[in-house]
């Protein structure tokens, strides 16, 4: 339930921001998505969406305390957003662990913590939204 308020309020914030918000170079994870995506800016909800994933989505872990499915992250190269992006990995119900060539992994969120991300995302872009002068 509380996913589904999230991805609501989420849509609802965007209709109603306006298109001005999307032309933001500045959102965190956004040249990740315009360089794999071959844009020159964000202008869809899901592309925001993707922005957060790219920015906050996954993290790096140098060790492991338990037994996972080790998979393998396509691409070579230091960003591993835009190889995250690449491969069209987006969080799943649980986490995906990913190990690198250096030995540490990359851990992609679960969906229900991407959610509470995602939220949070979307309250920290409104606010940092250039105010109308009227």
């Amino acid at each position: 339930m509380k996913q589904i308020f999230l991805v609501f309020s989420g849509v609802l914030f965007l209709s109603l921001s306006g298109s001005s918000i999307y032309g933001q170079s500045e959102l965190p994870g956004s040249a990740e998505v315009k360089s794999v995506y071959e844009i020159s800016e964000i202008t869809s909800n899901q592309q925001i969406e993707l922005c957060c994933f790219a920015a906050y989505g996954w993290h790096f872990a140098t060790e492991l305390k338990f037994e996972v499915d080790e998979l393998t992250l396509l691409g070579s190269g230091d960003n591993i957003a835009e190889r995250l992006l690449q491969s069209e990995i987006m969080p799943l119900e649980n986490e995906q662990f990913f190990k690198l060539s250096d030995g540490r992994y990359v851990v992609v969120s679960s969906q229900s913590t991407f959610d509470k991300v995602f939220g949070r995302y979307l309250i920290n872009m409104n606010a940092t939204k250039p105010k109308k002068q009227s």
